[in-house]
């Protein structure tokens, strides 16, 4: 267990979210087709938080860096059509919209949301490299 995604879990927590670790979202394979990447692996959520009386997910990926530059801040505002890199959710709208649709089909499925429930993206990063 990564220990910066214990501390903002922690944190999470602290603010009445529940909080769970590195949940994968099944993007079925025509979704695959649909997002231009017919192979990838299943998308991995670094932290889900789940607030059910505000009836939102936060869906957090956590990079700590901590030992490198950091979260290149450049890279995090590239755009492209089809996934890319390692800020995929963020970089590719497309991307983004597909894996949060089924995030939140997998989360009703588990009775851990419905149909009303808002997904909100989220970073947390230890280190921010702006070139």
């Amino acid at each position: 267990m990564d220990h910066f995604e214990s501390i903002i879990s922690t944190l999470l927590e602290a603010e009445g979210y529940w909080v769970r670790r590195s949940f994968k979202v099944n993007v079925t394979k025509d979704e695959k087709r649909l997002i231009g990447k017919h192979s990838i692996p299943r998308p991995e959520i670094d932290l889900l938080a789940l607030n059910f009386s505000k009836n939102e997910v936060l869906a957090f990926e956590a990079k700590s860096y901590l030992d490198s530059p950091g979260v290149n801040l450049k890279q995090l505002k590239e755009e492209h059509q089809v996934p890319q890199g390692r800020y995929k959710l963020f970089t590719s709208e497309h991307y983004r919209t597909v894996v949060l649709s089924r995030l939140l089909s997998d989360l009703i499925a588990c009775d851990m949301a419905n149909s009303k429930t808002k997904i909100i993206l989220g970073l947390a990063a230890g280190k921010v490299y702006q070139c």
